[in-house]
């Protein structure tokens, strides 16, 4: 089976289908979808608190993906949508320390690359 935090609904969602999948003895790949570090960071998060989601293989390319790099040293200073958060070195990943998921939004690039003209959208949960 493989898993993407985001395309079942959510980290519970997530632990659901871990759950299942745990009672019937089914292996899980655990993935990201291609996109920045805000993404992969309840994913990282999912990996290390779930012992089951965490002991096959993973495809965890998202924001290394997105910048054309194998680890997230490699992501220039500020060129990603998450600052700290989870980081990706030689095939293993770490959740970020910080609060929350252990990110936190940078800014100064979501001005930049703001769409003119077009106006801002908030959804609420």
């Amino acid at each position: 089976m493989i898993l993407k935090v985001q395309k079942v609904g959510g980290l519970l969602k997530a632990q659901r289908f871990l759950a299942v999948a745990q009672m019937l003895d089914l292996p899980v790949m655990c993935s990201t979808l291609i996109g920045s570090g805000v993404e992969a960071c309840p994913t990282a998060h999912l990996w290390v608190a779930n012992q089951w989601a965490c002991q096959f293989i993973s495809e965890s390319t998202g924001p290394l993906a997105v910048h054309g790099v194998w680890n997230s040293e490699d992501i220039p200073q500020g060129a990603d949508l998450a600052l700290q958060g989870a980081r990706f070195h030689r095939g293993h990943v770490s959740p970020g320390d910080g609060p929350g998921l252990g990110t936190e939004l940078n800014e100064a690039l979501l001005a930049q690359i703001r769409t003119e003209g077009r106006p801002a959208r908030v959804v609420n949960l």
